[in-house]
This record gives C-alpha cells, sequence and structure tokens, in this order.
C-alpha cells in the first residue's frame, strides 16, 4: 500500500510540473496544418505565399500529416517550430524561408499617455 501511494504522489507531482511547464510556454501566433498533403491554416493568419511554400516542402518531402506553428519571441520576432513528422532538411528550408520573408509581431504599445 505504502508503494502505491509513493507512485500515486509521484504521478501528481509530476502532472504538476507538466502542467506549469505547459503554461508558462507561449501561446500560438498562428498554426498551419497539414492533412493528407494538404496544409491549410489552424490557427491565426497566415498568408498565401506561406502556405504555399509550406505545400511545397511538404510534398518535396513527402509529408502528409503534420503541423508548422509560430511562437512569438522577445523583441516581436516570430519563430516557427515543426512538429515530429518534418525531417529536419523540411525545417531547415522553412526556416530559411521565414528569415527572408516572413513578418514580426504586431507589438502593442502601451496607450496610456505619459505623466
Amino acid at each position: 500500500m505504502e508503494l502505491f501511494a509513493q507512485g500515486l504522489v509521484l504521478v501528481i507531482v509530476g502532472a504538476v510540473v507538466w502542467g506549469l511547464w505547459r503554461a508558462g510556454q507561449p501561446a500560438p501566433y498562428f498554426a498551419v496544418r497539414i492533412t493528407r498533403g494538404e496544409a491549410r491554416s489552424a490557427t491565426g493568419t497566415v498568408t498565401a505565399p506561406f502556405l504555399q511554400r509550406v505545400q511545397e516542402v511538404a510534398s518535396e518531402h513527402r509529408i502528409a500529416t503534420g503541423t508548422v506553428w509560430a511562437v512569438v519571441r522577445q523583441g516581436g520576432r516570430i519563430s516557427l517550430k515543426f512538429s515530429r513528422h518534418f525531417p529536419p532538411p523540411a525545417c531547415q528550408q522553412l526556416r530559411n524561408w521565414w528569415g527572408a520573408s516572413g513578418w514580426k509581431a504586431g507589438i502593442r504599445r502601451n496607450k496610456c499617455p505619459r505623466k
């Protein structure tokens, strides 16, 4: 019985740590989901050229399913993240395209006047 209680406490502590870690992660700015080899916007606003490039890379690397999402970093820089379905060369191709053609996230400025 004591071993069961220790295991239960370990599972609960692990779940709490995982939940806190997930809560601390930045929310995706946008996401593109690939289903049956077709790229579609899942959340947020995605430009047609980016969708087209994701579609091209998915076709080239025969990616039938997967997700590409963007998170906003400090200074408004957007970083791309990839599901495990994307091989490293495909990830790098999209990062290279994003570096040349991507955009920064809109930064909300405080509109309160200074005193």
